[in-house]
C-alpha cells in the first residue's frame, strides 16, 4: 500500500468541499434572502465581501490547502523513507560479526533519520553507475531531482514562506503525490502500485 494515499484522500475530500462551496457562492444571487446561506457566509467571514473578493479568498484558501498538503505528503514520505533506511541499517549491523565494527556501525547509523535528506536522496542515484551494475534498481537522477525540488518547496512552506519562493514549477498535490510515489516505486521501497 502506498503510505501517501491517506493524505490524498483527505485532500480530495477537502477540495470537493471547497468546490461545492464555490458552486454555492456562484449562485449566491439566488439565495440572498436565505437565512441559512447568509449564516454560512457570516461563519466564514464572507458576508461582507463582494463576489470577486469571495472568489479570491477561496482561491487563497485552496493555495494554502495545497501547500499544507505538500508538507503533509513530504512528512509521510520522509517517515517512510526513514523507516526503510532504519530497516536497511539494522540488517547491515546484524550482519557485521566483528564486535568493534558492529559498534561502529551501530553508532554511525544511530541517527540515520537525522541525515540531510538531499544526501540521503543521492544514495538512490544508481543509473549508469558502476557500483550498481548488478542492482535490480535502475534509478534515474531526474527522479531524485524531482523529489529534491519537493523537499526545497516543503522547506520554504514549513518555515513560514520566508525568503524567495523556490523556482519549482507545477507543484500541486497530485503531481507531488505522483513524483513521491514514483520515487518509492523505482527505489523498490514499495511495489508498483500505480499500475492498477
Amino acid at each position: 500500500m502506498n503510505p501517501l494515499d491517506e493524505v490524498m484522500e483527505w485532500y480530495n475530500f477537502n477540495i470537493n468541499q471547497q468546490n461545492f462551496f464555490m458552486e454555492i457562492l456562484k449562485n449566491s444571487h439566488k439565495m440572498q434572502d436565505n437565512r441559512v446561506f447568509n449564516a454560512i457566509l457570516m461563519n466564514y467571514d464572507l458576508s461582507l465581501l463582494e463576489k470577486k473578493e469571495r472568489k479570491n479568498k477561496m482561491s487563497n484558501l485552496k493555495k494554502e490547502l495545497d501547500d499544507l498538503t505538500i508538507v503533509s505528503l513530504w512528512a509521510v514520505f520522509e517517515a517512510f523513507l526513514n523507516d526503510s533506511i532504519k530497516q536497511k541499517t539494522d540488517k547491515i549491523t546484524k550482519e557485521i560479526t566483528d564486535p568493534i565494527s558492529n559498534k561502529i556501525a551501530i553508532y554511525a547509523f544511530k541517527e540515520a533519520d537525522r541525515w540531510i535528506k538531499n544526501n540521503v536522496l543521492d544514495f538512490f542515484k544508481t543509473k549508469n553507475t558502476e557500483e550498481n551494475e548488478n542492482s535490480n534498481i535502475n534509478f534515474d537522477s531526474f527522479i531524485v531531482g524531482d523529489v529534491k525540488d519537493i523537499y526545497t518547496y516543503r522547506n520554504w512552506v514549513a518555515h513560514g514562506k520566508s525568503g524567495e519562493k523556490p523556482a519549482v514549477k507545477n507543484l500541486i498535490p497530485s503531481i507531488v503525490y505522483k513524483r513521491l510515489t514514483n520515487f518509492l516505486q523505482e527505489s523498490k521501497l514499495i511495489e508498483n502500485i500505480l499500475e492498477k
